[in-house]
């Protein structure tokens, strides 16, 4: 499960993820649907999906990021090897509101929603043991991110970052839970954000609803423009549930823009724009506060 849950961490994105059908035109909308056509993503995306090579630029990314992983973690309190979780508590984790109000500005460069053509995972270093494990070749990608939530006064655009964020998959007999604890923005440009994000993941054995193994991960994430392209690695630490490091991955993967940043005004029940407009208030920020238009919502405000 290490190696699977190693490669979930280093796909796991601070942004707004969702799987959209041919069509979808609004980086704005968050609803989730199944499948990817290809033929949603561009013609110059499609045509030749290997012809990149991400490898070049990568050894002195990859010392840069890992010199920001944390040497250990706080031990996980709750979703722990034995603990026997229900169909009800995991309700309530997904629907789980943020409680905190925090936002972060974002290279404009980087707002829109962007679709992941090419990935790849270029190593998996054992620190228990010492080995380390390497996997070369550029694979296809359908991963859809949004980038962006409000824009303010002067033009820049903020992420909302509503941690914590709980989303379920299942596999057989087992549902794997993914929760993002936290998301800090460490480094910001034109054209590249830098990212720390804390994932706690644990699975679920149905037959008897008990946790089987919990495992924690601290992902760096760069994300940079590049062209016509968004470039992202990952140097992604992963800890045992007491906090305790196991391995470092790392990961090199690239986007294609396929749609313009569109403001998410609601998210659920969350009220995005109202509580944009008090992030800036309470931040000592007021002059960056958008201006209502003739053609906005009343409600949103």
């Amino acid at each position: 499960m290490l190696l699977a849950a190693a490669g979930i961490a280093l796909d796991s994105q601070p942004a707004n993820t969702s799987k959209v059908k041919k069509g979808e035109a609004k980086s704005g909308e968050t609803k989730k649907e199944k499948g990817l056509s290809a033929t949603t993503l561009p013609p110059s995306v499609t045509a030749q999906p290997n012809s990149l090579k991400l490898m070049p630029e990568t050894p002195k990314l990859d010392q840069e990021l890992s010199r920001r992983h944390s040497q250990s973690l706080p031990a996980v309190t709750k979703l722990r090897a034995g603990v026997t979780f229900t169909n009800a508590e995991m309700e309530l984790l997904e629907k789980k509101i943020p409680t905190a109000n925090m936002w972060f500005r974002i290279p404009n460069s980087l707002a829109g929603r962007w679709s992941y053509y090419q990935g790849e995972t270029t190593s998996f270093f054992d620190l228990k043991s010492g080995s380390r494990q390497f996997r070369q070749g550029v694979v296809p990608s359908s991963v859809i991110l949004d980038w962006g939530y409000q824009r303010d006064e002067h033009g820049d655009i903020w992420q909302f970052d509503d941690s914590p964020n709980t989303v379920s998959t299942r596999n057989g007999e087992n549902v794997t839970i993914y929760t993002r604890q936290s998301l800090e923005p460490l480094e910001k440009t034109d054209d590249r954000l830098v990212c720390r994000s804390h994932f706690v993941y644990s699975t679920v054995d149905l037959s008897d609803n008990k946790i089987v193994k919990t495992f924690q991960s601290e992902n760096i994430v760069n994300y940079e423009c590049k062209g016509d392209d968004l470039v992202r690695t990952t140097s992604s630490k992963i800890f045992d549930e007491d906090g305790c490091a196991i391995a470092v991955t790392t990961a090199y993967s690239r986007a294609r823009k396929i749609y313009p940043f569109v403001p998410v005004n609601k998210k659920g029940e969350l009220n995005l724009r109202r509580q944009f407009r008090q992030f800036l208030i309470d931040s000592g920020l007021k002059e960056l506060v958008p201006l209502r238009g003739p053609d906005q919502e009343t409600d949103i405000w």
